[in-house]
């Protein structure tokens, strides 16, 4: 359930260089983010919701890196269905529905969740109702069309840190542009004959 905010880890298999190769595209805390700032905003502990816990996103660092490295597609291709669902929607499944509920509260606490995310700014939607994200769809096309500096220092990226910081986050724009995924050896132990 890892979407274009969130953070990517890969595990794979290359049959062609018949090794595994993993692949870690998850972000940093934002460059404002200090203990001090925490306390000024009446924090003890790093929060685990709101906006001082988001960190750089980087779920579209890995989409490039994956498929720059092993791919037979373009990210314009492989985000063509998620667009096009994006912006002719979808029914929403009962067990995402009864999910949906139970965030209404949280949803409703923010201006741009509750634009989004709720049927008239009230409620989530029911089991078989239509459900439509036309800014996703807008980010996912800018993504398509410029690739992914297009978040990591550019347009979106700009619209990610501003966002955020109306309500109170620690991200810049530098820190965006600073992020790259990074291509790591998984861990394994050897027991008997396998690793």
């Amino acid at each position: 359930m890892t979407g274009i905010g969130g953070d990517l880890f890969a595990i794979l298999w290359s049959a062609e260089d018949q090794e595994l190769v993993g692949l870690d595209a998850s972000g940093r805390a934002g460059s404002l983010l200090t203990p001090e700032a925490l306390r000024v905003d009446g924090h003890e502990h790093m929060p685990g919701g709101g906006p001082a816990s988001v960190t750089v996103p980087g779920a579209v660092s890995g989409w490039v890196a994956l498929l720059d490295r092993y791919g037979t597609m373009s990210l314009a291709e492989v985000l063509a269905p998620a667009t096009r669902i994006a912006e002719e929607g979808f029914p929403v499944t009962p067990v995402i529905a009864r999910q949906w509920r139970d965030q209404e509260e949280k949803l409703a606490g923010d201006a741009g969740a509750r634009a989004t995310y709720l049927i008239d700014g009230k409620r989530g939607p029911e089991a078989g109702e239509w459900f439509q994200n036309p800014d996703l769809a807008r980010s996912f096309r800018m993504l398509a069309a410029e690739g992914g500096a297009v978040f990591y220092g550019g347009e979106l990226g700009s619209t990610v840190v501003d966002g955020l910081a109306e309500l109170g986050g620690n991200l810049t724009l530098e820190d965006l542009t600073n992020h790259s995924a990074e291509w790591v050896e998984p861990i394994s132990i050897n027991f008997r004959d396998y690793t």
